[in-house]
């Protein structure tokens, strides 16, 4: 077990390191995704009177599903199917380390790289609007849960789609559709209570509020079931996880069959 974690953490410090030669172009991914910044400031404007919350409440609502994203976004169904239809998977699968373990240190590592500009970013919108900070710091282990537990889901997603690779060439449009419902399904454009309450209630069934509405609405005092979403989400983060790993598994033994 040592052995693994000495591993893990040789792998996290090369990734780390690989990605700190990238500060610029991490700074402008950070950039491309405050556009739920510019949401808050519309809803902040008069908010919607019929949700029967202040503008103050968007205010907050916005900053943290914005800063959730910056956290439960990832990117390994591009990687690994560019690893299976380039054939750069093959060498990989010769390591004494498994290829998933390697993608997950990396996404990891550029986290961890990324952690400064994302603070940078949110201290300058906390200068601007101070009212972001009014906030309850009850909820911040909430928020650091399905944080973590929504970046796992996706993670795993990424890689059950990536691993599609193995049989179909353009998997990974599935991921462009799984990003616009995660936008609008999920409550980073609007909040979900806009929605009818049959919908708003239906949608927490689904992994979709997770990564927008739930953490923003912990901060903003507006109804979020949390017993229930971390239930729900384990569940589906162990289901994603389950069929990712097969698929994947199922995925090695055709590309081996191919000889690659």
């Amino acid at each position: 077990m040592r052995h693994w974690f000495s591993r893990i953490g040789t792998y996290l410090q090369t990734h780390y390191a690989l990605q700190l030669e990238y500060r610029l172009e991490l700074f402008f991914w950070v950039l491309t995704q405050i556009w739920p910044l510019f949401w808050m400031a519309l809803w902040a404007k008069g908010g919607e009177p019929r949700l029967g919350f202040p503008p103050e409440a968007f205010l907050r609502y916005y900053f943290f599903a914005w800063l959730a994203a910056q956290f439960n976004t990832t990117w390994s169904a591009y990687l690994l199917a560019t690893m299976i239809l380039r054939g750069d998977l093959a060498p990989l699968l010769l390591r004494p380390f498994p290829v998933l373990l390697d993608l997950f240190t990396e996404h990891l590592g550029t986290l961890f790289a990324q952690l400064p500009l994302t603070l940078l970013v949110a201290a300058a919108v906390a200068a601007v609007v101070p009212e972001v900070l009014s906030a309850p710091l009850a909820a911040l282990p909430w928020f650091l849960f399905f944080a973590a537990m929504a970046f796992t889901f996706e993670f795993f997603l990424g890689v059950l789609v990536g691993s599609l690779s193995f049989w179909l060439e353009k998997s990974t449009g599935l991921m462009e559709l799984w990003h616009v419902l995660r936008v609008f399904l999920g409550g980073v454009a609007v909040p979900l209570l806009v929605l009818p309450r049959g919908v708003f209630e239906a949608l927490f069934w689904t992994p979709f509020p997770y990564f927008g509405y739930l953490p923003g609405a912990l901060f903003a005092g507006m109804p979020a079931p949390l017993g229930k979403g971390a239930l729900l989400l384990s569940l589906w983060t162990l289901l994603v996880m389950l069929l990712a790993l097969w698929v994947f598994r199922r995925g090695l033994r055709r590309f081996s069959a191919m000889g690659a």
